[in-house]
């Protein structure tokens, strides 16, 4: 009714739309058709229509076996909205049989996982699609400078069906996901395009893919080369997978392809390059912190070397082998090698800067702290020991993770950050009892009092704790059991979880690579959430120089423990005897992100695990996992404080394991699917020279999914 008064009360506009119609313009509003496509493409006849700038919808079925749809919008300000018809996730089956093209407007739909289902063809160009589409008919479809600006579960560009895509000219905000396709196979070439913080996503069995990239595209800020493509596709699940570069294989059956050795240059005055390396040290000369950048530099070219925050030390400067003088005071510097040199990181032992210690107990005492009253500070690194002294029934040390660090009442540790402890007591009353609920890796979840002369429906159970790798199948005392034992005169009773292993076994290949080393692979089978660990065998005229996986180096210790998620390939890295190995150094690296959900909760869980390698002449004083619930670098600046407690917004996992090789894991849980959790792993070490030494992981994100 409306749009009938408009045209009442403006009769020479609508004289002038059915003149504009007469000569063939097609022109429409949001108000012809009450901008229902389907029907205006039905009244003019199946013609070109151009949209004017206002809302559209796909609603409904064209009914016209291969009819060629073409519609051109005004720009941004055209708006075509997907309506679900329920035919496939939240896509249409408007234009079944169609030859659809779309341009010049933007693409949205009722939901994510949207579409076109059943087309003979789909082109678009200048469009911006905001929210994520993965339905393409048949054939799959054209792009040419578009935009997908959604984010959903990590990706902004799907393939639920269609098998053949061509992006030119195109950006987007989040990885190409490609599932699977109407054969088991297709086919994606990409062109010029833009990516920004993902490229390719492919789960485990999506199909045969081949994506053939050419031309100039960026990917995080960059051009993307061979190494960085080679980097984003060590992630990719599926071994159908096989990627080109210019023409050129660089990817297939789940691993990089070898790089041929580069042709010699005939050029008799080859470009110079300058070997940059990186250290840091205090004024014993020690390793104190894990700086970053350097390489193999090309003449004329910079080069970006970066040395963070750390408690205990202030940063003196950047200073050169070249002259030994202090070329920085800035923490991150970029400068023009003229020459070999090692940039080293020096830094100053702050004084008089101490720890907190917080403790929570009815009574206890405390040596190598100074203070009262559950508050104290200590000398960073020193060593502490906190003793229960009350009358209660002594159970355990819990951290602030609420993990057990130990059994017994007087528990020593050395202090690297700031630490809470809390003595876990039960009082002894003949006529009460204390139940205690723990999960798979210790923590106290639960406690209850409850008092005798109870039935077994008076028990009341937590929430079952998620255990990676493994299914829930009870608790290690029945109601029955629990109300027994406390009426028999029982005062304190720990319950744990129980589980089954899940059917998820994992290969992991154990190989040997070094210049003219042809040693048998190994493999070994990993069930999920268990550990498997490797030492470097002697090999006659060769060196052991590092662990890598997945092109990463995970350690530079003989040993190393790992705890894979997915198939993997373990490499022990090799040299000959008398070349330069891998420095030998601490390093901690995020080495998986895993998804779970969980159907009898509803919960979901992100797990991040990291893998850690300590040289002997270390010993290892806390590691754990930093993480931030939103969107914050847990790396940004110094997560530590001069107090030793973490800044804002970041929180920490630790448990007491001292073990210089290892795996710690971190389950983080929410009822929020596609919230993203930001990590790192961390250790703080002393060297033998009695220092603390702080080592970071790069920080990875993980998003509740299925």
């Amino acid at each position: 009714m409306k749009k009938l008064v408009s045209l009442l009360a403006f009769p020479l506009i609508f004289l002038c739309l059915l003149q504009a119609s007469a000569f063939g313009e097609n022109r429409i509003t949001e108000y012809d058709y009450n901008g229902e496509l389907v029907n205006a493409l039905i009244g003019y006849d199946f013609q070109p229509l151009d949209l004017d700038e206002g809302s559209y919808t796909i609603n409904g079925y064209l009914g016209q076996p291969e009819a060629n749809v073409t519609l051109t919008g005004s720009g941004d300000g055209t708006l075509v909205c997907v309506v679900n018809d329920g035919s496939a996730g939240s896509s249409t089956q408007a234009f079944e049989n169609a030859y659809v093209s779309m341009s010049n407007m933007t693409v949205t739909a009722d939901d994510n996982n949207s579409g076109f289902v059943g087309t003979n063809s789909l082109s678009f160009a200048g469009c911006v699609f905001n929210k994520y589409f993965c339905y393409w008919g048949s054939n799959g479809a054209i792009f040419s400078n578009c935009s997908f600006t959604p984010s959903y579960s990590e990706n902004s560009f799907g393939t639920a069906d269609g098998s053949n895509f061509t992006f030119a000219g195109c950006t987007f905000n989040a990885p190409v996901n490609l599932t699977t396709s109407n054969s088991g196979a297709g086919t994606v070439n990409i062109s010029g395009c833009t990516f920004g913080s993902g490229l390719i996503n492919s789960p485990a069995g999506a199909g045969n893919w081949i994506i053939n990239i050419s031309g100039s595209n960026t990917f995080n800020g960059a051009t993307l080369t061979r190494e960085a493509l080679v980097s984003a596709l060590g992630s990719v699940k599926n071994s159908g997978l096989t990627v080109t570069l210019d023409g050129e294989t660089v990817w297939t059956n789940g691993a990089a392809v070898q790089q041929p050795d580069p042709e010699p240059s005939p050029d008799p005055s080859p470009s110079v390059y300058y070997k940059i390396e990186v250290s840091s040290s205090s004024a014993s000369g020690m390793t104190v912190a894990h700086v970053s950048g350097g390489g193999r530099i090309a003449s004329g070219e910079s080069t970006t070397v970066t040395a963070p925050s750390i408690a205990g030390y202030s940063f003196s400067g950047w200073y050169s082998s070249a002259d030994e003088n202090c070329q920085s005071t800035e923490q991150t510097y970029t400068f023009y090698p003229t020459c070999d040199c090692t940039m080293t990181a020096k830094y100053v032992a702050e004084t008089g800067y101490t720890f907190g210690l917080a403790i929570d107990a009815d009574s206890y005492s405390v040596e190598g702290a100074t203070g009262a009253d559950g508050a104290y500070s200590c000398i960073p690194g020193s060593s502490i020991t906190v003793s229960y002294t009350g009358s209660n029934t002594f159970k355990y040390w819990v951290n602030g993770s609420d993990k057990v660090v130990s059994t017994d009442k007087a528990y020593s540790f050395n202090i690297g950050s700031y630490t809470s402890l809390k003595a876990k007591t039960y009082e002894q009353q003949s006529s009460k009892a204390t139940v205690a609920f723990l999960n798979a890796y210790g923590q106290v979840i639960s406690t209850a009092e409850y008092t005798t002369g109870l039935a077994a429906s008076d028990i009341t159970y937590p929430e079952a704790p998620f255990k990676l790798g493994y299914k829930f199948t009870g608790w290690s005392a029945t109601a029955d059991e629990i109300a027994s034992a406390i009426n028999a005169g029982s005062e304190y009773i720990e319950v744990k979880p129980q589980y089954t292993a899940e059917e998820n076994i994992f290969i992991v290949t154990v190989n040997c690579s070094g210049d003219g080393l042809n040693g048998e692979p190994k493999t070994i089978a990993v069930q999920k959430g268990k550990y498997l660990s490797a030492a470097a065998e002697t090999i006659e005229c060769y060196s052991f120089s590092c662990w890598m996986v997945e092109g990463v180096i995970i350690g530079t210790t003989e040993s190393i423990t790992i705890s894979p998620m997915h198939d993997t390939t373990l490499t022990a890295v090799y040299v000959k005897t008398g070349e330069a190995t891998e420095a030998k150094q601490p390093i901690i690296n995020l080495t998986e992100v895993v998804n779970s959900y969980n159907t009898d909760t509803g919960k979901y869980t992100v797990t991040f695990i990291a893998t850690r390698s300590v040289p002997d002449e270390y010993s290892v004083v806390e590691q754990g996992i930093l993480y931030s619930p939103s969107e914050f670098n847990p790396l940004h600046a110094s997560p530590f404080k001069t107090d030793g407690g973490l800044v804002e917004g970041i929180y920490k996992s630790s448990d007491a394991k001292t073990d210089l090789t290892g795996t710690f894991a971190l389950n983080i849980n929410t009822a929020t699917e596609n919230k993203t959790f930001y990590a790192a792993g961390y250790m703080i070490l002393r060297n033998s020279s009695n220092e603390l030494v702080y080592i970071y992981s790069p920080a990875k994100s993980g998003t509740a999914s299925k």
